[in-house]
């Protein structure tokens, strides 16, 4: 199994569904061929990176599909995913769109990544201060995509669309048997107000002392 990267023990705001394909597609073997043939299935409006915003008369859509990543990359790319960087780019563009009276923030996904989602909020409520922005959820806005709706002065939502799982949520990999059987010990050396206070750490090198002194850590 793959070491996962620190975004993805980092916490979420997303359903255990929405965990579980990110957890999926982070797991699959990504060559050049699988991305390429990946990026070319996606369905608008992610075949193209900006087509997140669509443009029906007076109103913009900006649809927030699938897991949210606070940024863009390849994760994101080839997995049906949005990101909080386009979001706000869309969010920006409606705000700057002169054709522009409201704006419709159509949402399906099941949440995201936690790092990201209060700025996005923000954007979502300072365009409504402006321009009126309405949630739609046809599917689903759980979590992370549950705090943007709310974030909307009004939620239009069908009578099947799924609302809400509030809540956070991080992973942890347990790796002490695996340290165990290679003989690895982790040591830890910390220091800085709020900190729980470590005088010393131990150390298994033969020709280092048993337990040594911390001194304290200087920044320039």
């Amino acid at each position: 199994m793959k070491r996962p990267p620190a975004m993805l023990t980092a916490p979420w705001l997303i359903s255990e569904a929405g965990a579980a394909l990110v957890w999926a597609v982070y797991q699959r073997d990504w060559d050049g061929e699988t991305i390429a043939r990946a990026r070319a299935d996606r369905p608008a409006p992610y075949a193209n990176p900006g087509g997140s915003y669509a443009v029906d008369g007076d109103v913009a859509i900006v649809s927030v599909t699938g897991p949210i990543m606070r940024h863009g990359g390849m994760l994101a790319d080839v997995s049906g995913a949005t990101s909080d960087e386009q979001i706000r780019g869309a969010l920006a563009a409606a705000a700057a769109d002169p054709r522009i009276t409201s704006v419709v923030l159509n949402l399906d996904s099941p949440g995201g990544e936690a790092s990201g989602a209060s700025d996005t909020a923000d954007a979502i409520r300072a365009l409504d201060a402006v321009k009126p922005v309405v949630a739609y959820v046809g599917g689903m806005a759980a979590s992370k995509g549950y705090w943007f709706a709310s974030a909307a002065r009004q939620i239009v939502a069908s009578r099947d669309a799924h609302l809400g799982s509030i809540g956070v949520r991080i992973s942890l990999v347990d790796e002490s048997a695996a340290d165990q059987q290679a003989g690895t010990k982790r040591i830890e050396i910390v220091s800085g107000v709020g900190w729980p206070a470590r005088k010393s750490f131990h150390c298994a090198c033969s020709d280092w002392p048993q337990t040594a002194t911390m001194w304290p850590m200087v920044t320039l």
